[in-house]
């Protein structure tokens, strides 16, 4: 990646909640910017699921492995940002 690239790779997931279970797709948007010690940068997930009425509640989203706990509130997953510095 290039100084000031930004990528984006769509991913396959597995959702699951107290009352669900199920496929997911996860955009990972990565945002990298050049800095005086190296290379800075955010990373987002967004989650799309075909299941557009889930329940409130917390759920784990695993990415190849990396499982995230997340919080679905008022029908919304929250965005997920990671930070990274090298």
């Amino acid at each position: 990646m290039a100084d000031g690239m930004h990528r984006t790779d769509v991913l396959p997931g597995v959702l699951q909640g107290e009352d669900f279970q199920g496929k997911c797709k996860v955009t990972l948007a990565t945002n990298l910017t050049p800095g005086r010690s190296g290379y800075g940068g955010t990373t987002s997930l967004r989650i799309t699921t075909t299941e557009d009425s889930l329940p409130d509640g917390i759920y784990y989203l695993n990415v190849y492995g990396r499982i995230f706990k997340i919080e679905r509130v008022n029908g919304k997953w929250p965005p997920i940002r990671l930070s990274t510095s090298h």
